[in-house]
């Protein structure tokens, strides 16, 4: 994939994220843009560079993101150059200088992990319903999150979740382990798994994934429509009692194969955001197959 200026790159990417403006089916968008934000050197100069981009998906790579995360786990404000530093050392001032303006920044900011597990327990009676949400940063993959809710009798999750002083509850290092192996599972096999094995209701399944991002020419097989241009996805699957009839609006990947379990219906879904110029070219393109198609503004 072709090594764009890393700036420009940044602020089309953070345009696109809040064009198509993810809900809770998909990792937290006002994070990413945080994260993005930090990596630009407009904020942090040459501190984080060099730019590295995960060809696959042409996302910032987890290296890259996670030089930003290096420096917002660091507590202790940076100095100051020094007067007169700019003359003698101008590379290392303006190391210096970035250094102070980007965790003036990071002060306020809420970057994004690399993994992270929450739960939330939306009732406690007559049932006990739990959300689950994962999310994951997989390369060659995108930003993921795989979002259950859980339903069973009062007191089942004592087993999977703790209490936290602060009141908030923390997944067991067994529950994350799990769903760290399945988060490109078979939607359909994790609802078997998890019914069964946690003997609880499981009303609904979903995997959001933010990327890949197009730019430039890119691989061969992408699409005409989108060669030369922009174009950031969204794609989501949802398996779930309440879908009604089944549904698959997404052009680009085959309909699942594996049958729906009684009782569940499905959506598939692909979003994307692209250059004014190419949502009439892309939406034809899609033929009705797809879920929509926003102009990066």
């Amino acid at each position: 994939m072709e090594r764009p200026s890393p700036g420009p790159y940044l602020r089309a990417l953070r345009a696109a994220l809040r064009s198509l403006a993810p809900d809770r089916d998909f990792p937290a968008p006002h994070e990413l843009d945080a994260h993005f934000a930090a990596l630009d050197p407009a904020l942090s100069g040459p501190l984080l560079l060099p730019a590295e981009i995960d060809p696959d998906t042409g996302l910032p790579a987890l290296a890259w993101l996670a030089r930003a995360t290096a420096e917002a786990a660091i507590t202790a404000p940076p100095p100051a150059a020094p007067a007169g530093l700019a003359a003698r050392d101008p590379e290392l001032a303006e190391r210096l200088s970035a250094r102070v303006r980007l965790h003036a920044y990071l002060r306020d900011a809420t970057l994004h992990p690399p993994s992270r597990l929450t739960a939330q327990i939306r009732r406690r009676a007559p049932t006990e319903d739990v959300t689950l949400a994962a999310d994951r940063h997989l390369p060659a993959v995108g930003f993921t999150r795989l979002r259950l809710d859980l339903s069973g009798p009062p007191g089942w999750s004592a087993d999977v979740l703790t209490a936290a002083r602060d009141g908030r509850v923390i997944p067991t290092q067994g529950l994350r382990h799990l769903l760290a192996r399945h988060t490109l599972s078979r939607l359909s096999a994790l609802q078997a798994w998890l019914t069964g094995a946690l003997e609880v209701e499981v009303p609904r399944l979903s995997r959001g994934v933010i990327g890949p991002f197009w730019f430039g020419e890119g691989p061969p097989e992408r699409p005409a429509p989108f060669r030369g241009g922009l174009a950031l996805h969204l794609s989501r699957e949802i398996l779930a009692r309440d879908v009604r009839a089944s549904s698959h609006r997404d052009p680009l990947t085959p309909p699942p194969a594996a049958p729906n379990p009684a009782g569940y219906g499905r959506y598939t879904e692909r979003r994307l955001a692209v250059l004014p110029r190419m949502v009439a070219p892309v939406t034809r393109w899609g033929r009705g197959r797809l879920g929509v198609v926003v102009p990066i503004r």
